[in-house]
């Protein structure tokens, strides 16, 4: 049986080419994917556009990069921009700089410390957040740690270990972050919260479900169901308490 002889694609100014199968990817300039690829690398330094499928097994984005298709990689770190319009496969996602997906994302571990906006779900084994995260529908994952620094929106959290926190700041690094979003400031949003051992800070929610739930400063919680323990910070209000 004939092998398929893979070639590495590199673009250093513009060029727009099919899909296919590569050993790597690099663009430094302007590239145009007009189809699925493969690929082992695939790295962004420049600005890149893809009509199609990724399959990979490093994507990393300095640059701008579109993907007008699902991508499927064990590891992702973006560093620039990254746009999906669908869903994301990943074995490790890390996001230092921004990164929008219109479907849903799974992955093993999933570190965002800049911004992440996911329009359909989020499934991971390990989630943290010490950026902006916006997810529009659920979020569920064995272990969630989110450090607010600016304003946050979940719609709905379940896990096991769940740990919501404003971020603490040096002084020098507080007066960058004032520019974008002060952390003394910041709150996450979200309909539900549910699981076993909670704590929350700051954060407005309509649902917290768990068996151990801690409620520490500045929230505001309609309705709080726990089965074992229960605390509630003095400058938090809660509706209704009941104990299952």
């Amino acid at each position: 049986m004939k092998t398929e002889t893979k070639y590495p694609l590199k673009i250093n100014g513009s060029m727009t080419v099919p899909g296919g199968a590569f050993t790597e990817v690099h663009v430094n300039g302007f590239g145009r994917i007009t189809n699925d690829f493969s690929c082992e690398t695939y790295h962004v330094n420049g600005q890149s556009n893809v009509s199609g499928n990724i399959k990979a097994e490093t994507v990393t984005i300095n640059g701008k990069a579109d993907v007008q298709g699902n991508l499927d990689v064990s590891n992702l770190k973006v560093n620039g921009k990254a746009s999906v319009t669908g869903s994301i496969h990943a074995g490790d996602v890390e996001v230092y700089g921004h990164l929008h997906v219109e479907g849903n994302a799974a992955s093993k571990d999933f570190i965002s410390k800049g911004k992440t906006t996911i329009e359909g779900n989020c499934e991971a084994d390990d989630f943290t957040s010490k950026g902006v995260i916006h997810i529009s529908k659920m979020l569920n994952a064995d272990s969630i740690e989110i450090k607010l620094n600016a304003d946050s929106y979940i719609k709905e959290m379940g896990g096991e270990e769940i740990d919501i926190r404003r971020e603490s700041v040096s002084k020098t690094l507080g007066k960058i972050l004032t520019f974008l979003a002060s952390p003394k400031e910041s709150t996450l949003t979200s309909e539900l919260i549910e699981g076993d051992e909670i704590y929350i800070e700051y954060t407005n929610a309509e649902i917290v479900r768990g068996n151990e739930v801690k409620i520490g400063p500045g929230c505001t919680i309609g309705r709080v169901e726990y089965k074992e323990e229960l605390s509630v910070d003095p400058s938090s209000a809660i509706k209704e308490t009941i104990q299952n």
